[in-house]
């Protein structure tokens, strides 16, 4: 009875929208879904290291805090991009570990559920259901999913706006606590594996939809049911940071320690804008990617804002009609932070970096385009629901913005083109189409888009004039909206989604050479493990030593500690002496840190010695090591290191992982003091003979908020 009332016709229809979404997203990143060709950049070199470290910790039921491989050891718990705690991870990782195939499927995913969101997003707002499955079309193949598609965080973040967004109205609309409870589950999974400035961005646009809505409900229902709607607007709040508790817990325990803590410089948070060159990519997006970006003057992942041709069109057409309030703020909203994505163009995103808080904490401006696209995408699915709706009276309007779409883009094929050198034929016999060619010009690739928009701009029009109905309307406007964004895809992928040059199966059998588990690391100088010098394999270059499982002095990370830092930027002689030692040894000399203040005693620096403070300098009774004292690892894993001493007399063993709140060290068992030697390392006394040292990584206050989350 149970299988026949799933699979009766209303379940069948309800899951409908959701199985295009799904096929969509398979065709239009066919490359990554089909297990063809692997991401590019920083997904393969950042995301994927993370991702497999944390799959392998959980697979051998380890919680993932510690990661030893990177800068000699940081809390990869706290990085709030390293999506850690973040649900998704740990269904993949746990379940099956993460390789190059499962990251694809991961990607995926992400792609098929923002797609979703935002057809949630468009139902939840009273769209008709086609309306809200172009907007769910439109989103998951926009400039931005296309543009970053190596940003991983961002991709998360860009797949949950839209959800929250949804459980925001539904809290709006319903009141209740299921509501309050939906939305912080997926405020959780925003704040779990995103990228942090779209939380704090998001925040902004909930408080002015709580300032709207409250006003909204003042004005038309009185006093008691505001206060119903605050009630539970708080138990919203309770419930999204009692989820991100463990995740609020490890970034206040990292804040002190980190490099970047306060604010920015203005200069680092201009750079990356969506500059206003990049804003043809409205209508031409192929038109705003090439091996040369200069003329953008932007990166090559920050210039498309693309969310369908016949959406713009839709969306200016929204400009042309009568809007409810709700929908004048998503208007307000994107225009105002549209005018701070193009950067120093205007004084808007300056602006914000004075007097706004967050917006002082992050680079790149065109991060966020994606509250643009959102905005638009919303107003673009108002107008055609209001088409669809009423046809005779909105006709005239949606001529009027084609039109304008029309001159818009032949005005810009026609300045691009001007004086340069076509050549369509020598352009596509050259196979420059659907790859990365350093051969073609940006005059030759808004040209032959541009044609192409020119005549679908003609079939549209066509449409609308001709075509009677909704039902059938809708169905060719979705073929339309399909056919324009895929095809854009398939033209902007090879620049800023996939490598054509590589092969995920290469990468993946590369993979399957390096060791797997947590073995033992190698007892050679920790300064022969970098990126630099490690074994690369296929497109892989950066966070190697995750994969090849040695202590490393390096990677590929913005979160790095403190005295790490300061220790290899400000005390460069003592920090290369240091890691010219194995990762576990015993220290010979033993001198204060007041010495380092003195030029000439850092410049005669050699790996023997140990510098420690006074206070710590008083505590230790030591002597340096003998002919036959030595020591080795007996056990390793990421949260818990076993070593094992032999020594003739009183010795001090240094651990080379970075010292760092939650790690304590036991001797036999017994607990010992965590020295910190060379500013930023670990060390403990150890007694003549033989003896087991134990390192435990134990941060209690966020194993407590993982387990109250």
């Amino acid at each position: 009875m149970t299988l026949k009332r799933f699979f009766n016709k209303n379940s069948v229809r309800k899951a409908l929208p959701f199985l295009v979404l799904l096929i969509l997203a398979i065709l239009g990143y066919w490359q990554i879904a089909m297990f063809r060709h692997p991401l590019k950049w920083d997904i393969v070199d950042q995301a994927f290291p993370w991702k497999y470290f944390i799959g392998e910790s959980l697979q051998h039921h380890i919680l993932p805090l510690w990661n030893p491989y990177q800068y000699c050891g940081y809390p990869i718990h706290a990085d709030p991009q390293s999506s850690a705690w973040y649900p998704m991870t740990w269904f993949f990782g746990y379940i099956w570990g993460y390789s190059i195939y499962m990251l694809s499927i991961d990607f995926t995913l992400h792609i098929f559920l923002a797609g979703s969101g935002m057809f949630l997003l468009g139902k939840k707002m009273g769209f008709q259901e086609k309306v809200a499955l172009m907007m769910g079309i439109a989103y998951m193949f926009s400039g931005f999913l296309v543009g970053n598609a190596q940003h991983f965080m961002w991709i998360i973040s860009a797949t949950w706006i839209p959800f929250v967004l949804y459980a925001y109205i539904d809290l709006y609309q319903e009141q209740k606590l299921k509501q309050a409870v939906t939305f912080g589950l997926f405020m959780f999974m925003m704040v779990t594996g995103g990228y942090p400035a779209f939380t704090m961005i998001l925040l902004y646009l909930l408080i002015l939809l709580f300032v709207q809505l409250s006003f909204s409900i003042y004005r038309n229902e009185g006093r008691p049911p505001l206060y119903r709607f605050f009630r539970v607007n708080a138990y919203a709040l309770l419930f999204s940071v009692t989820n991100s508790m463990v995740m609020l817990i490890s970034v206040w325990k990292l804040m002190p320690e980190l490099t970047r803590t306060g604010g920015i410089p203005l200069r680092d948070a201009l750079e990356g804008p969506l500059s206003p060159q990049s804003l043809i990519s409205f209508f031409l997006p192929f038109g705003v990617v090439n091996h040369d970006m200069s003329f953008f003057a932007t990166d090559l992942s920050m210039s498309n804002v693309y969310f369908g041709l016949f959406m713009f069109i839709f969306f200016v057409a929204s400009f042309l009609m009568k809007k409810p309030p709700f929908f004048k703020l998503f208007l307000f909203w994107g225009l105002f932070i549209l005018s701070a994505a193009v950067g120093s163009a205007l004084p808007v995103r300056e602006f914000l970096y004075y007097y706004v808080p967050f917006f002082d904490v992050f680079r790149f401006p065109s991060l966020l385009r994606i509250f643009v696209i959102i905005s638009f995408v919303v107003l673009a699915g108002f107008a055609i629901n209001e088409f669809l709706s009423d046809r005779e009276k909105h006709l005239k309007k949606i001529k009027i913005a084609t039109l304008i779409t029309g001159f818009s883009l032949l005005m810009t094929i026609v300045v691009f083109s001007f004086g340069q050198y076509i050549n369509l034929g020598e352009y596509l016999a050259d196979g420059n189409l659907f790859s990365f060619s350093k051969k073609t010009s940006i005059a030759q690739q808004t040209f032959f888009q541009g044609s192409v928009q020119l005549v679908l701009l003609a079939l549209f029009f066509i449409l609308v004039s001709k075509t009677k109905g909704p039902k059938r309307i809708s169905s060719f406007l979705i073929v339309l909206v399909v056919v324009d964004l895929i095809f854009a895809v398939q033209l902007n992928a090879p620049f800023t989604v996939y490598e054509k040059k590589f092969s995920q199966k290469a990468i993946y059998e590369a993979r399957q050479k390096q060791p797997f588990g947590f073995p033992l690391p190698a007892l050679h100088p920790v300064a022969d493990n970098n990126d630099r010098t490690s074994p690369h394999f296929v497109s892989s270059w950066r966070n190697l030593n995750i994969f090849h499982k040695q202590i490393a002095w390096d990677g590929y990370n913005p979160a790095q500690l403190r005295n790490f830092v300061f220790l290899e930027d400000s005390l460069k002689p003592l920090f290369k002496a240091t890691i010219q030692n194995p990762p576990i040894y015993l220290g010979s000399g033993f001198y204060s840190n007041e010495l380092l203040k003195d030029k000439s005693t850092l410049n005669n620096v050699d790996s023997s010695m140990v510098f420690l403070s006074n206070e710590d300098l008083s505590k230790i009774n030591v002597e340096a090591p003998r002919s036959g004292d030595n020591v080795r690892f007996t056990g390793f894993s990421p949260n818990r290191v076993q070593v094992q001493t032999k020594t003739s007399h009183q010795s001090f063993l240094v651990f080379l992982q970075s010292k760092y709140y939650g790690w304590e060290a036991e001797v036999d068992g017994v607990e010992t003091i965590v020295y910190k030697p060379n500013i930023a390392f670990m060390g403990v006394q150890v007694p003549e003979g033989e003896h087991q040292v134990v390192f435990s990584y134990k941060p209690r206050f966020v194993v407590f908020g993982f387990y109250f989350s």
